[in-house]
């Protein structure tokens, strides 16, 4: 399958079946996402991928989620950028830099997903909760790191119709 029919494919997936994610799929998902570009080469991000049943509880008591399906899914991979990454650098712009280290976890998470796509697994991705601050407190995490969303995986329970995309004239403002 081609890059375009996976992101034709693609939906956001809310209710998963009980078949569990192995870890070599794991892996090959975290290693998928490794492979994508940043800034520098820099890789500003951190993955944990969370299975257990009494962490997902642990979770769902401190309100780290509003969306109560997320505690359903088989895995919940907490996706981390890591800003202070950026000090390294002589480029002038050798600061903490969240936008940047956001950005590149953004394109490594949807490298991620759509090989999630290829090898038959639901996603959705679940944006900025309050709970987050407690969730680097849990997942012993940096202060400086930034948890901008988390995906959901696991074998796919739905078979959502596509939503409605915008018409291209309304999104693409032409060539120069």
């Amino acid at each position: 399958m081609g890059v375009k029919e996976l992101v034709e494919k693609r939906k956001s997936i809310r209710k998963f079946s009980n078949r569990g994610v192995s870890d070599e799929i794991i892996n090959e998902l975290i290693k998928t996402a490794m492979l994508a570009p940043s800034g520098c080469n820099l890789q500003p991000w951190k993955f944990a991928a969370i299975r257990s049943s009494e962490f997902k509880q642990k979770m769902r008591v401190d309100k780290i989620f509003y969306q109560d399906f997320v505690f359903n899914a088989p895995v919940l991979l907490i996706c981390c950028a890591t800003p202070k990454t950026y000090y390294c650098l002589d480029d002038g712009l050798n600061k903490y830099d969240e936008t940047r280290a956001t950005r590149d976890l953004g394109i490594a998470s949807a490298f991620l997903v759509l090989r999630a796509e290829e090898l038959g697994l639901g996603s959705c991705f679940i944006a900025e909760n309050p709970g987050f601050e407690k969730l680097k407190e849990m997942l012993n995490l940096e202060k400086e790191d930034v948890i901008p969303f988390a995906i959901c995986l696991g074998f796919p329970a739905e078979t959502p119709e596509r939503k409605k995309r915008k018409d291209i004239k309304d999104v693409f403002l032409g060539i120069v």
